[in-house]
């Protein structure tokens, strides 16, 4: 049996990982400009531990 939801639910995870997504660039974007982990983190919400990992992964 087909999920009548199922379109939705697909165009739902699409947006969701878009918002993700975009956060992480904008993030990307922040650190490379030389903003400090820890005003990456209160601009984008994104957790100071994320942060790093992803500014390890950008300037190693």
């Amino acid at each position: 049996m087909k999920n009548p939801f199922e379109k939705q639910l697909k165009e739902h995870d699409e947006k969701v990982w878009e918002e993700i997504l975009d956060g992480i660039f904008y993030a990307l974007r922040l650190l490379k400009e030389g903003t400090s982990v820890e005003d990456v983190s209160k601009t984008t919400s994104i957790p100071i531990k994320t942060i790093q990992k992803l500014k390890e992964a950008l300037f190693s």
